[in-house]
């Protein structure tokens, strides 16, 4: 099981009284299912970890929504706050450039000599449904997988559940952590 013992402090330092990833981080399991009340912090602090992973240990992340029309809904900004809370409140190295294009999640921490990021990936976007496309994608440096909005219900393909689909993912991504 991976150790978020070094996010632990920075988790600290923007928590001010929110909802507290590190609870769930200390079960030791591979998944997490988080629910709970609108508005306590949960995708934000979510999204920091996912930053902080990536900033400390080179981990990316995937962002992954049930339909294309619904990754179109919220790629853009799922990670807008975390960002913004990351730039003010850690003294880590400062994001100067967060972007999602094609598929993928990009952060900048420095600017070049004509004074444009230098964009690096750290994630990606994708939809539960179309999971069968990356059956033969690498995903070796990926640690965290977001899955937005979950529903326990069967959709359209055959009679499978989302929860089918995400362990077919999971599965993707973690073929060296599976027996």
């Amino acid at each position: 099981m991976f150790n978020f013992g070094k996010c632990y402090k920075y988790l600290d330092m923007i928590n001010h009284g929110f909802w507290d990833i590190k609870k769930n981080l200390t079960n030791g399991r591979p998944a997490m299912i988080v629910t709970g009340s609108r508005s306590v912090g949960k995708s934000t602090q979510v999204a920091l970890l996912c930053l902080l992973t990536y900033v400390i240990y080179g981990k990316k992340f995937a962002y992954i929504r049930r339909r294309p029309i619904d990754v179109q809904k919220t790629y853009k900004t799922f990670f807008n706050n975390a960002v913004e809370i990351y730039n003010r409140y850690l003294p880590l190295k400062k994001i100067v450039g967060f972007k999602a294009f094609k598929g993928s999640y990009w952060i900048a921490f420095s600017l070049d000599d004509d004074e444009q990021p230098v964009w690096e990936e750290c994630g990606s976007y994708i939809a539960l449904y179309q999971e069968e496309n990356y059956k033969s994608n690498s995903f070796s440096e990926y640690f965290i997988m977001i899955y937005d909005e979950f529903i326990p219900k069967i959709y359209e393909r055959v009679s499978r559940t989302e929860g089918d689909a995400l362990l077919d993912i999971y599965m993707t991504v973690s073929r060296d952590r599976i027996a």
